[in-house]
This record gives C-alpha cells, sequence and structure tokens, in this order.
C-alpha cells in the first residue's frame, strides 16, 4: 500500500507538470472576451540565463487572474496582440529555423509576422519585411493593415544610414502588399522614442526628444506639446480620452487629449515599481495595469504583473513566478 501511494503521487506530480506546460488555446477562447492583458513571457529559468530569452505568449483572465500559455517552445515571441475579433493573437516570432540557430542568433534572429487562432491554426502573415527591426506592432485596420515604429529595413544599410535608430513610422497593408512610410524623422533630436496607438485607433502619439506629437488619423491633424527630456509613454485609458507619460520612478503625467490638459499622478513607494521600459494601461475601472520590477539590475530583475488600486491606494501583484515579461497589452471586457 505504501509503495502504491508513492507511485500515485509521482503519476499525479508528472501529470499536473504536464498540464501545467500545455498550450491553452481552448481554454483561452472561453475567457478571451473577458478583461484580459497579453505579453510575452519568459519561457523558463533555464531560457532566462540568456542574453535573449526564447518566450511565449501568455493570457491572463483579470477576472481570476488566472494565467493561460498559448505558445509553449524554445521559440522568441514578442509583441503579442488580440486579432481584431478575438479569435487568435498576431505576434513576432523567431520560428523559421532550428533551436540552435536561434539560441546564438540570440535579438538579431530572423522574425516574421504570425497569427495563431485558438482551434490551432498556424498563419504566417508577412515575411516580406525584417521584423526584428521592427519595435512593438499596432492594428490600424483589421488584421492586416498595421503601424509601427522601426529602423531602416532594407538590406544591406548604407553607411549613411544608422541601423540602430527608428526614425521611422510606417503603415503596411499585408493584403496589398504595400509599405508605406507615414512619418520619417530625419533630426536627432526628433527621433521618436516610442510610440502608442489608442483603442480606437484615431489617435497615434509619438514620443520625440523634448515633446510629444499627437496626430489625428481621421481628422488628419497634429498637434504637439512639450515635455521634460527623456519622457517615456505609457498606455491609454480604454475610452481613448487620455494616455500617460513618465520620466521618474513613480510619478506619471496624465494628458487629457480634447481638453489639453495634464494631470500629475505621484503613487506611493512599494517593493515593486512600474517598469518605465513598458507602458502602463488605465484599467477600464480607473486603476493602472503594468510590468513591475523588484531589482533594476538586468540580469537579476523579476519582471512581474502589477496593479495599482487608485481608491484603496494599494497594489497588487498578479504574477511571482521568477519570469521575466516583456511588451504587456491590456484589453477591456468585449462588449456583446
Amino acid at each position: 500500500m505504501k509503495y502504491f501511494a508513492k507511485y500515485f503521487l509521482i503519476l499525479v506530480t508528472i501529470l499536473l507538470t504536464h498540464c501545467q506546460s500545455k498550450t491553452e488555446p481552448e481554454n483561452i477562447s472561453k475567457i478571451i472576451n473577458n478583461e484580459v492583458i497579453v505579453f510575452a513571457e519568459g519561457h523558463d529559468e533555464e531560457s532566462q540565463r540568456y542574453y535573449y530569452e526564447f518566450c511565449d505568449v501568455v493570457v491572463m483572465d483579470l477576472t481570476t487572474n488566472q494565467k493561460y500559455k498559448f505558445t509553449n517552445d524554445h521559440n522568441i515571441d514578442e509583441s503579442p496582440i488580440l486579432s481584431e475579433n478575438r479569435d487568435g493573437i498576431i505576434f513576432k516570432s523567431a520560428r523559421n529555423k532550428t533551436e540552435s540557430i536561434r539560441r546564438v542568433q540570440g535579438a538579431s534572429a530572423d522574425r516574421q509576422l504570425y497569427k495563431f487562432t485558438f482551434n490551432r491554426r498556424k498563419i504566417l502573415l508577412d515575411n516580406s519585411i525584417d521584423w526584428d527591426l521592427v519595435r512593438r506592432i499596432f492594428r490600424l485596420k483589421g488584421d492586416s493593415v498595421f503601424i509601427f515604429q522601426h529602423t531602416y529595413l532594407k538590406k544591406p544599410v548604407p553607411d549613411s544610414v544608422s541601423y540602430t535608430v527608428a526614425n521611422y513610422i510606417s503603415i503596411l497593408n499585408i493584403q496589398d502588399n504595400d509599405l508605406r512610410t507615414f512619418k520619417k524623422y530625419n533630426k536627432a533630436k526628433h527621433d521618436p522614442r516610442d510610440i502608442m496607438l489608442s483603442p480606437n485607433k484615431r489617435y497615434l502619439v509619438v514620443n520625440c526628444f523634448r515633446h510629444i506629437h499627437i496626430y489625428d488619423l481621421i481628422e488628419d491633424i497634429s498637434k504637439k506639446i512639450e515635455t521634460p527630456e527623456g519622457v517615456i509613454l505609457s498606455g491609454f485609458d480604454p475610452d481613448s480620452e487620455k494616455f500617460l507619460f513618465s520620466s521618474k520612478q513613480n510619478e506619471y503625467t496624465e494628458y487629457y487629449i480634447k481638453r489639453e490638459v495634464t494631470n500629475k499622478i505621484i503613487l506611493p513607494p512599494y517593493e515593486y515599481i512600474f517598469n518605465l521600459r513598458e507602458p502602463v494601461y488605465y484599467t477600464k475601472d480607473g486603476n493602472l495595469i503594468g510590468l513591475a520590477s523588484s531589482d533594476t539590475t538586468y540580469y537579476k530583475e523579476k519582471i512581474d504583473v502589477m496593479m495599482y488600486d487608485f481608491k484603496n491606494r494599494q497594489y497588487f501583484l498578479l504574477t511571482n513566478d521568477g519570469l521575466k515579461k516583456y511588451d504587456l497589452m491590456y484589453y477591456p471586457k468585449k462588449e456583446n
């Protein structure tokens, strides 16, 4: 009886481990219309020992704080976003060569744009450009028109062009195979640091050296607001009325687009701090959610999901699993 209990325990442990590590697209499809976040996460602790680790696409249901792995392999998956009707996830990935090659190439590994659906269809959306030179991507129309910031895309790169400066913003229409430049910044002091697209697809916000450009893509007008040097963009609110930017830990400025006013937000100290390298979003309830770090040393830092409740002035750590996380995107509950 003792031996039976021992082997039964081993069997249960193996089954639990298997269940926790498998991909779960069918389970995700049941919760994807809830309030969710999607992000890239280190595949495992072993992967994170490399300079550029293998990452999986993960979905978290904010109703239950349950985390689901969407991909689960030794590939480099980045910049996940939900598809238009939430039937799958679109993301950049380096997965067309062997694991050993990807391990050696790391950050320079060739990436393509994929859409994986929750019924396990794997669609290569685009391999016409070097997606490893593209930063975060945003859906502009359906699952075929995207806007993104990038460096010079053609190879070889001319000597007169810096391949490290992402001073282009372009729109790609995959169906028409049409890549056009929305904006090119020619002066170093105007080089964009990051961009953000509003949830309603109307406003493109471009963060430059000492100012922020706001482009109204419907009215085809723009305006510029002056900012302190070195600010970093954060996220929009779900209604696309305001966005956040910051230059100091725990200090944010929210900008109301139509009213053209700002408001300072100072968060209380905590052992974790929102990571300034990543966006922080307003939730539908008006709280903040983003990625937070406990140690700012790159190779040591933990990166977890954290929420700040304004009403109770309280932080909530939603993950604490030792795996680094990147490229978080927030989605409110889908209305019927």
